[in-house]
């Protein structure tokens, strides 16, 4: 798909195995958790027990926004922020 102002562009579709999201991610390595996710969306999902699977969610988020632009190297996922609506609906913000 090409892309075209106002039109959807492509659809991506991204899902996240809890369990290995907790194994790779549950040292919280400062400098991975810098590769994946912006100062901002770390601390929107605060230190609640589930703070993983909001950061999982958010993953899997951002890997579909990701895939719906066509992935490549035009698009980086750190260049993206993915934030909780307040509905239970996500928001996707890209930068640059």
């Amino acid at each position: 798909m090409t892309l075209v102002e106002g039109l959807i562009t492509g659809i991506g579709l991204d899902i996240v195995d809890l369990a290995r999201f907790r194994l790779h991610y549950g040292s919280e390595d400062p400098d991975l958790m810098a590769r994946c996710f912006t100062e901002t969306e770390l601390a929107d999902v605060g230190s609640d027990p589930d703070r993983l699977d909001r950061l999982a969610a958010r993953f899997a988020a951002k890997e579909a926004a990701f895939k719906a632009l066509g992935g490549g190297h035009r698009y980086s996922i750190h260049r993206h922020r993915s934030s909780d609506c307040g509905n239970g609906s996500a928001n996707t913000c890209l930068n640059g």
